[in-house]
């Protein structure tokens, strides 16, 4: 039934619209809106994770018979998950955002600014964020809530 789920997920993900991107530049445009998926989503399990270690890495049961590379994104439910890092032909590795090595791109949702999200905490539950503009005002997040 988890494998249903997932796999039915992945197919929402790769129909749903923000999958694709307006393809202007290569067509005339008469009335219409011309899309091409600039996203492509597939399921993957957890084979091995670590969160406790100072750089943690995940290793997935897909790899490059699945069509995965390097520098692919990683995510979860509830947002990003890392980086693809090696790929064999049936497994991949990630970096884990819960690795300090990685940095990756963050917006906030209110107000918009950017900044690197960063892992410094030692914790798997919290993260940093950096290089916001400190005229940008921010609202921090509880534990509980996974949202800006």
């Amino acid at each position: 039934m988890n494998e249903r789920l997932t796999a039915e997920n992945a197919d929402w993900r790769n129909r749903h619209s923000s999958s694709y991107t307006p393809v202007e530049e290569l067509f005339v445009r008469i009335n219409d809106s011309i899309y091409r998926q600039q996203y492509s989503y597939l399921p993957a399990k957890v084979v091995n994770n670590t969160w406790h270690k100072p750089r943690n890495f995940i290793t997935l049961d897909k790899g490059a018979v699945n069509g995965l590379h390097d520098d692919m994104g990683v995510i979860g439910p509830d947002g990003i998950v890392g980086v693809i890092r090696d790929v064999e032909p049936h497994f991949a590795s990630v970096i884990s955002i819960l690795n300090p090595d990685v940095k990756t791109s963050v917006k906030t949702k209110r107000t918009g600014h950017h900044g690197l999200l960063y892992w410094d905490t030692n914790d798997q539950l919290t993260s940093s964020v950096i290089d916001i503009p400190k005229h940008a005002r921010v609202h921090g997040r509880h534990h509980s809530d996974h949202r800006w």
